[in-house]
């Protein structure tokens, strides 16, 4: 089984967040289980608004993404990209945009990572764990998941995916996420 950390890919248009108290609010938790696992998109009242970036700040025109990029770890997908999670167990929560259906996904948060096995990164003093330099991933977790997110970090984990969802993205023919290779058994 294959898993890929998911990226915005370079070039491609980005989301501007325009409402921040909300924004952090949900933010903060989807590094949270017990919400990600407890929230209903459809229920969801919060009113988080953004905006599509489609020129960059050199003027440069950006090319178009069904998953426009923020610089975090957070993912924002189109209605166009909505196929893709299908059975994934990922929450789409809406999110107010003038260019169109805009949603954020709250993926389910697990506990991936083999602890024994993989290198983690720690901020200065060594307490705070903010990454894995080289993971290893428990198959008995991942392999039922398209996408998820590791419960073992102090701060939010990076998105990632299995084969599944890389087949299933690429065979949509959507555009604006690049998958790097993060682990193979």
């Amino acid at each position: 089984m294959n898993v890929y950390e998911c990226r915005g890919t370079a070039g491609c248009e980005l989301v501007e967040v325009l409402s921040g108290a909300e924004y952090a609010e949900v933010r903060r938790r989807l590094g949270d289980t017990r919400w990600v696992s407890s929230v209903d998109a459809a229920q969801d009242e919060r009113e988080i608004s953004a905006r599509i970036v489609s020129t960059a700040f050199n003027g440069e025109e950006l090319s178009y993404s069904d998953a426009p990029r923020r610089m975090t770890f957070d993912m924002f997908v189109r209605e166009s990209a909505r196929p893709a999670f299908d059975g994934s167990s990922a929450k789409l929560l809406p999110v107010t945009c003038d260019d169109g259906a805009l949603f954020m996904v709250a993926c389910p948060v697990v506990p991936a990572y083999d602890l024994e096995r993989t290198v983690l990164s720690r901020m200065a003093g060594g307490s705070k764990i903010i990454g894995a330099k080289t993971p290893v991933f428990r198959p008995d977790v991942v392999e039922t998941l398209s996408v998820f997110r590791d419960d073992a970090l102090d701060c939010m984990s990076p998105v990632y995916v299995t084969e599944r969802f890389v087949e299933r993205w690429h065979g949509l023919g959507l555009k604006g996420l690049e998958f790097g290779q993060f682990w193979l058994e």
